[in-house]
């Protein structure tokens, strides 16, 4: 299927596109077009071929968490001694891995994509061609980015630091995320990983649309960072 026939399939677009008189204007018909945007960009993101490096990046603090659980030291014990040497590493992890490393480079890959893959694809002229305001085109796209980051890094904190329990059962582990402060945690890792995927998010897409080459613009963004953290 065409991508204006992608675009007709969608009644919020389609019948923008017609100039249908039974339509609700406004706020109502804006808030369908970005959704029908939004559908449009999730599915070509989650099952494009682009996909596959995102889907193996978030796994990567996965894959560490699980080597980290079964390393033993040299006398048999294993590598975090009590939950809170497991916190301790996980915080680490957190700050180097998933948000400097993964959820930073993940917004790069899927937000200054969002508009550059319609120009590679050759097919942003449909979009441009359609009856809708730029804004509305922008915040669609912005929804189904932060939708796509947000899913997969939430899910990428909330597995890696379950699986930090592997060595202390499965009695000690509800106990520390239900009475103890495994459960703040883990809450607050969630809403960083959810605030930074909204506020990266915003930078990258704005890269994306200002620079044809936006990697030396997101390398000055990590600069900076780097620089916020120390």
């Amino acid at each position: 299927m065409s991508q204006s026939g992608e675009m007709s399939a969608h009644p919020a677009l389609g019948a923008a596109a017609t100039g249908r008189p039974d339509l609700p204007g406004g706020f109502t018909l804006w808030l369908r077009q970005v959704l029908a945007l939004a559908r449009l960009d999730l599915r070509k993101s989650l099952f494009g071929r682009r996909a596959l490096l995102v889907y193996a990046f978030a796994a990567l603090p996965v894959f560490v968490v699980m080597v980290l659980g079964v390393v033993k030291r040299p006398g048999g014990d294993p590598l975090f001694g009590t939950i809170g040497d497991a916190h301790n590493a996980y915080a680490m992890i957190f700050q180097t891995l998933v948000l400097r490393g993964v959820v930073f480079f993940g917004c790069v890959g899927i937000f200054t994509n969002l508009f550059r893959g319609e120009v590679l694809d050759r097919s942003l002229h449909y979009l441009l061609l359609s009856p809708l305001r730029r804004e509305v085109l922008v915040l669609g796209k912005y929804v189904a980015g932060w939708t796509i980051t947000a899913t997969l890094f939430v899910s990428t904190t909330v597995i890696s630091f379950v699986l930090l329990y592997l060595p202390f059962g499965v009695s000690r582990t509800m106990e520390d995320l239900t009475g103890g402060p495994g459960g703040a945690q883990l809450f607050a890792y969630v809403s960083v990983v959810l605030l930074a995927c909204l506020g990266y998010g915003s930078v990258f897409l704005i890269l994306g649309l200002v620079f044809r080459n936006p990697i030396l613009p997101a390398f000055i963004v990590l600069g900076w960072e780097a620089l916020h953290f120390l």
